[in-house]
């Protein structure tokens, strides 16, 4: 090759790669992401199950640095009685539904005495295989917020 095709090629190439950063740079200057405010736990219809002392309490996070953003964390207490083969099922919501990062983590320790499921559509089976079970679950938003919801479900 001719040293005149060679420069012309490093000079196209220095070229595009400085216009692919800038238009890079622009496009993620108008990237906004929406964080989850709070996430919503509700027993799904057509169960025996109470609400607990001290009941549903929740708790707002404000950020000096963002008074606009507001966050919300939720306790959950509930109660029912043991029956055989019992499944307790919860519907898990991530408020707002515009967020951009809308899944959660859950966390629980392992037990002999229950076990949980999480399905794709957000809810929650807890398999219940004894009587007098405290089981405590904490939903943890996933978007680096890492806001949390706490549900406690005790079964007598």
């Amino acid at each position: 090759m001719k040293k005149s095709t060679i420069l012309v090629l490093i000079l196209i190439y220095i070229v595009s790669f400085f216009i692919v950063g800038l238009i890079g740079i622009s496009i993620r200057s108008n990237y906004q992401v929406s964080y989850v405010s709070e996430i919503l736990v509700t027993p799904l219809e057509g169960q025996v199950i109470n609400e607990s002392e001290p009941g549903h309490q929740v708790k707002e996070i404000i950020n000096p640095e963002d008074p606009d953003h507001a966050r919300y964390e939720h306790s959950y207490n509930y109660e029912t009685d043991y029956v055989p083969n019992l499944i307790v099922k919860f519907k898990v919501q991530v408020k707002p539904d515009n967020t951009t990062y809308n899944t959660f983590e859950t966390i629980y320790s392992k037990s002999s005495l229950y076990s949980v499921t999480v399905n794709e559509d957000n809810t929650v089976f807890i398999a219940v295989y004894d009587s007098y079970t405290n089981i405590d679950i904490t939903f943890q938003s996933s978007d680096g917020n890492r806001l949390q919801t706490n549900l406690r479900l005790m079964v007598f």
